[in-house]
């Protein structure tokens, strides 16, 4: 209270709060899009695994017709 006066503390202590408030709200931005980006290439990769699946399963057929 020395160093800044008492009328000074509850805006120094407010302006403290909105910093807090918007770094915590970046922070859960950046985890929002990084977990995006991540489900984002988990279903591509599923995507890739079904159709490579498919394709074999194709190949499978055409092989037993052939028999």
């Amino acid at each position: 209270m020395l160093v800044f006066g008492g009328k000074k503390i509850p805006e120094i202590a407010r302006a403290l709060g909105k910093g807090m408030n918007e770094f915590h709200k970046a922070k859960r931005d950046i985890t929002d899009s990084l977990n995006e980006s991540i489900e984002e290439d988990e279903n591509e990769k599923k995507e890739k695994l079904a159709k490579e699946k498919k394709i074999e399963s194709k190949d499978a057929a055409k092989k037993s017709q052939k028999k």
